[in-house]
């Protein structure tokens, strides 16, 4: 499957992207779970080549609308995540309507997945209206060069990674942010 949506990718855009290929091997993985136990190998192995398709025309739907997803998670989980509900009513080895013609297990999986959109995106806005109300949704100028791990968590996410880099050491200032003072790291036992 990984292969498979490897020489997709390489069709389609002539370069492979090395964080693309990776979405599309999660993709299999997320199309796949709600159905494992119940279609056989070869359905399994369709459901994860459609899913590679599927995470790259999702990832390039979400861009067009301007959704922000940095990481391709509504492609690779919300895209494929329905699909592999779907697929469940599609390819069942004894209920499927691809498989045996049975209808009633697609019309379940698909009213369950129609349930879930709808309730996210309800309880998705609902959340962010409250949000938007009390404490805001938008991050200040300020927080967003500083780095968002410093402004809503006092702590930098990456802050091993400043000892190996040749970055200035003023990028943010933990102590001033948190009013914490952090003793000086002991540069023999940083590199152990």
């Amino acid at each position: 499957m990984r292969n498979t949506f490897f020489v997709f990718e390489l069709k389609k855009y002539g370069k492979a992207d090395p964080s693309m290929v990776m979405n599309g091997v999660l993709s299999g993985l997320v199309a796949i779970t709600a159905g494992c136990a119940f279609v056989s190998q070869w359905s399994a192995v369709l459901i994860g080549l459609v899913s590679g398709v599927i995470v790259v025309y999702a990832t390039l739907l979400v861009d067009a609308l301007k959704i922000d997803d940095p990481v391709g998670a509504v492609a690779v989980h919300g895209f494929n995540g329905v699909f592999g509900t779907l697929a469940v009513g599609l390819f069942d080895s004894t209920q499927g309507l691809l498989t045996t013609g049975h209808a009633s297990l697609f019309i379940t999986q698909l009213l369950g997945a129609l349930t879930v959109i709808v309730w996210g995106f309800v309880s998705g806005a609902l959340i962010a209206n409250v949000c938007d109300s009390t404490v805001g949704l938008r991050a200040t100028e300020r927080e967003e060069e500083e780095g968002l791990d410093m402004a809503y968590h006092g702590i930098p996410a990456y802050n091993e990674l400043e000892r190996f880099a040749d970055l200035p050491g003023g990028l943010y200032d933990f102590e001033e942010t948190t009013g914490i003072r952090v003793a000086p790291l002991n540069k023999k036992n940083a590199v152990g």
